[in-house]
Formats: structure tokens, sequence, C-alpha cells
């Protein structure tokens, strides 16, 4: 796995994660 393929693994997780931040948010307000 190079440099460029780990950081966009990395920014799907990220992405991922703030989704799923976001929708509890949503539902909590």
């Amino acid at each position: 796995m190079n440099s460029n393929e780990r950081d966009l693994y990395n920014n799907k997780k990220i992405y991922k994660f703030a989704e799923t931040v976001l929708q509890c948010r949503t539902h909590i307000n």
C-alpha cells in the first residue's frame, strides 16, 4: 500500500466517521 492509497483510505474512514457523527447530532436535535 503506497502513501496515496493510505491517505485515500484514511480520508474515507474520517469521512465515514464524520457522517456518522453528523447523523447522531441531527437525531439529538
